[in-house]
């Protein structure tokens, strides 16, 4: 299993990136946003004479995703951080709705390395639990999957739904079944989500 190979620039748009492939942890060699900004730039409104804020550009990326502008998302995550505006835990979980929404696992592989230079990998369980459920939306692998959710220091609820979705994804159901039972192991109570689980579960072992 290869460790974390991330190269990272200065510029939180400026992040290499290699070719696509399956592999969500190899060395980057192009930048993904530059290669392709021209299939986000004709969904860039009109100037306005201020500079939006950090909270107002956080409040337009939020409701582009919400509905499902997923493509607007990006450009405008793009101008955000053109203009200096630092992405945070409340835009991570933004644009990687949107790269899963576009089911482009090349993209969260950007954005992903951008969590990793502000070290958001470490400290954000949401930023973790959205980057799962890309890979597990997007043909991400599973090592790749348990790296990132090995990673959170202190994991709650949404973080191991997070991960028994994916393993479901995966249809790896004998991994996604242990999950659901070190769940209750770690001190969680049971979601309507986990009650049902062991269900669909075997269903997928007997289908």
């Amino acid at each position: 299993m290869s460790a974390w190979t991330f190269t990272l620039s200065a510029s939180p748009i400026s992040i290499p990136l290699q070719q696509p492939s399956n592999s969500f942890t190899q060395n980057p060699q192009e930048n993904y946003f530059q290669l392709h900004h021209h299939k986000y730039t004709h969904f860039q409104e009109k100037p306005t004479s201020e500079t939006p804020s950090a909270a107002s550009w956080i409040d337009i990326l939020w409701s582009q995703v919400c509905l499902n502008s997923f493509k607007e998302a990006i450009f405008t995550y793009i101008q955000m951080t053109s203009e200096g505006v630092r992405p945070d835990n409340f835009v991570f979980p933004a644009i990687l709705k949107a790269a899963t929404g576009l089911q482009d696992l090349n993209l969260g592989k950007q954005i992903y390395g951008a969590v990793v230079k502000f070290r958001y990998d470490t400290i954000s369980i949401i930023v973790d639990s959205s980057v799962i459920h890309l890979l597990g939306r997007c043909g991400g692998s599973i090592d790749d999957v348990y790296k990132v959710f090995d990673r959170i220091t202190h994991k709650d609820q949404v973080s191991w739904n997070s991960l028994i979705n994916a393993l479901c994804k995966f249809e790896k159901w004998e991994l996604a079944l242990e999950a659901n039972r070190l769940i209750g192991l770690d001190g969680f109570e049971a979601s309507s989500f986990t009650l049902v689980l062991p269900v669909v579960i075997c269903l997928g072992l007997i289908g």
